[in-house]
């Protein structure tokens, strides 16, 4: 959908305003070294619930996601009918835990949206005055007030008991539009933009860049300039900067300076401006790097991203400079964006390692089949390792970003995605998938010893459907859903475990371990690193409901002889469905080395204080014989210490313990004479 330029700059806010959208961005070739990129996994917002109840559609247009103070994040509808703003859980699994319907608005467009506390500011596109606001001749920005929507006044879903809603026409005081200046009204020119200095919200509208001071609930204009728009707003050496976009007549980019943030008069002058290449679309989201040195943007449609250097600053409106010569700036088209290039949108930077990334693919709507949002990021500070070609005043260069892709068939678009932590953020539409870990040893193993890892999938009890999902089957046709479930040939879960240094497992060992059980095993031997990757194929009428795990995967391993004791053999299993997004569940085992005795001596008995004396284990000076590793469903889980030993001796001398969740632990290898089987036991 053509429309349009929309900038919203993650702006530095007061550090005791959570939720505030946060600049960072790279530091610049020469203050930040290029780094390894992390393993970046995007993060699923769960919306199932409302897409199967036809709360929203499938192909709704989501448009800004914010975190509150309270943790949560808030992401808003843009022209559904009527306008949502969803509450999701800011605890993993990610799923819907209330809806606020937004009164009036008669499914108008909601722009970008900016989390100052536990007050939401959303643009008001068209200025549509909501249900119960009077005194205003339009509504530019749309305030809601979180803390206004509690148990008691909130709604229980007829559908689903899992989340709450909340209605703006029967809370009093959850919703307000900024008070007009005295003598001016609103205009209803649209425009999308957004920003947040602290307590101050900006917002574009007409020839305009407004200030509302919420603290004192008044209203000014800050900048009078031919504006389309486009909006960044931050504080830089203490000066508050505004960054303007404009796309008419040309492309430019304009840089106001306006003081501590509010001046006595409107700035008319830009104090720094910068023209690109000329184009066809507008400008997206801006960030400002962690520097403060450099502005970059995302080029919507176009597929673009580049960067503007900003000058010595403080710069004062009455010097303002000419335009920025070249060299001091860049643009370049993205050339392997996948899954629909034109549609790139959206910017964020992580602030571990300063990525730059970007949103391309379903970011706002689609009604084609196989819908993904695709994050791709590149690090600006090694970012001659990407330039395909440069970059010049009047003509873009080429730049290849690293993809990140989600699953197919159940990705909501949305045009401002946040971090969770350092994964980018997505909607999700299809079942909440569970996943445990856990191993037989009590996360302790000597060299040499074999254990196995018991995996568990299934479906939460937090998820709104079950398996397979309402859309798992989903075809998209002129901008319409429709659902069947998914037949047996094309559902499944998949679960992948690759497999940490130090351990060895067959093929045949895994197979056997997992007999009978509907799951299909492999080990690719082969991979860096060896991966245990096991499906499990569905019956045709085969459900798994919320609650409800499949049988258990059995990974049978050996420690390798020569692990050295310390060494902590940790790995991560990830389940996937065919309409559901990946979990993961980790677990840890660490390597502790046996108590050794004199060649040919006989060990002593051993004593327990504050506890009985077991047996001590036969020896013999006969060769070990390896044993293969042996596959142990857990029927009680983990084997646990006896709380009731507090010291273990042996023949009158203490032998070396290791702690484990606050329990003494002692491995003792038996060995006995060839032909026999070689045990290992442990008293816990």
């Amino acid at each position: 959908m053509t429309r349009r330029s929309t900038w919203i700059l993650r702006g530095t806010t007061s550090a005791g305003v959570a939720g505030a959208l946060v600049a960072v961005a790279w530091m610049g070739p020469s203050a930040l070294s290029a780094s390894t990129a992390p393993a970046y996994q995007p993060v699923a917002f769960n919306l199932g619930v409302l897409v199967d109840n036809g709360v929203i559609s499938p192909l709704v247009h989501l448009e800004q996601t914010v975190q509150a103070q309270n943790g949560n994040y808030y992401v808003d509808t843009d022209s559904n009918s009527p306008n949502y703003l969803i509450e999701v859980s800011g605890a993993a699994p990610h799923a819907v835990v209330g809806t606020i319907q937004l009164n009036g608005l008669g499914g108008q467009y909601l722009g970008d949206g900016v989390a100052v506390g536990n007050m939401l500011y959303y643009r008001n596109v068209t200025g549509m005055i909501p249900t119960g606001v009077t005194g205003v001749s339009a509504c530019p920005v749309i305030a809601v007030n979180l803390q206004a929507f509690t148990s008691q006044n909130a709604t229980a879903s007829a559908t689903s008991p899992s989340y709450d809603e909340w209605s703006t026409g029967s809370v009093p005081g959850s919703i307000s539009c900024p008070p007009e200046p005295a003598g001016t009204q609103f205009s209803s020119t649209q425009h999308y933009a957004i920003a947040a200095v602290g307590p101050t919200v900006y917002w574009t509208g007409g020839s305009h860049v407004w200030a509302w001071d919420t603290t004192t609930n008044t209203v000014s204009a800050v900048v009078t300039a031919s504006l389309t728009g486009s909006l960044a707003v931050d504080t830089i050496g203490g000066t508050v900067y505004a960054f303007v976009g404009e796309t008419s007549p040309s492309p430019d980019i304009a840089m106001y300076n306006l003081g501590s943030g509010i001046p006595s008069s409107p700035v008319t002058t830009a104090a720094y401006s910068w023209s690109l290449p000329t184009g066809s679309s507008g400008l997206g989201d801006f960030q400002l790097d962690a520097g403060q040195n450099e502005l970059w943007f995302v080029r919507e449609f176009d597929t673009q991203v580049g960067y503007v250097s900003l000058p010595s600053l403080p710069i004062d409106n009455a010097s303002s400079t000419s335009n920025v010569p070249s060299g001091q700036g860049a643009v370049y088209n993205i050339v392997n964006a996948p899954n629909g290039a034109s549609q790139a949108e959206s910017m964020t930077l992580d602030p571990t390692t300063g990525n730059l990334w970007v949103a391309s693919g379903n970011v706002n709507g689609s009604s084609s089949a196989g819908n993904v949002v695709d994050f791709g990021y590149v690090n600006p500070s090694s970012l001659t390792n990407d330039i395909v070609s440069a970059s010049t005043k009047s003509s873009p260069g080429q730049i290849n970003l690293t993809y990140e892709s989600t699953p197919p068939n159940l990705s909501l678009g949305a045009d401002d995605f946040v971090l969770v932590g350092s994964d980018p953020a997505y909607f999700s539409t299809g079942p909440i998938l569970s996943i445990t870990k856990v191993d037989n040893v009590n996360h302790v193993a000597n060299p040499g010893e074999s254990f196995s890892w018991e995996i568990t999938a299934g479906v939460a009890t937090s998820s709104a459907t079950a398996e397979p999902g309402p859309s798992s089957g989903a075809t998209f046709a002129a901008g319409t859903l429709s659902n069947s479930p998914s037949s047996s040939s094309s559902f499944a879960f998949t679960v992948t475990d690759p497999l940490p240094a130090g351990v060895t497992v067959s093929q045949t060992a895994l197979t056997n371990a997992n007999a009978n059980d509907g799951w299909s095993c492999t080990l690719a031997s082969s991979s860096t690193p060896p991966t245990v990757t096991c499906t499990y194929a569905f019956a045709s009428t085969q459900t798994l409901q919320p609650g409800q795990s499949l049988p258990s995967i059995i990974v049978p391993v050996q420690v390798d002889a020569t692990d050295a004791a310390g060494t902590v053999l940790s790995n991560t299993a990830t389940v996937v469905s065919t309409d559901a997004a990946p979990q993961s569940a980790t677990d840890s085992v660490t390597v502790v080395a046996p108590p050794s005795t004199a060649a040919g001596s006989t060990p002593p008995q051993p004593t327990t204080s504050g506890s009985t004396t077991p047996t001590a284990p036969a020896t013999s000076s006969a060769p070990t014989v390896a044993t293969q590793p042996t596959a142990v469903k857990l029927v009680t889980g983990p084997r646990s210490a006896p709380s009731s030993i507090t010291a273990l001796t042996w023949g009158g001398v203490a032998l070396a313990s290791v702690g484990v969740g606050g329990l003494a632990v002692v491995a003792i290898e038996e060995r006995r004479r060839q032909g026999g089987a070689r045990g290992s036991g442990a008293l816990r």
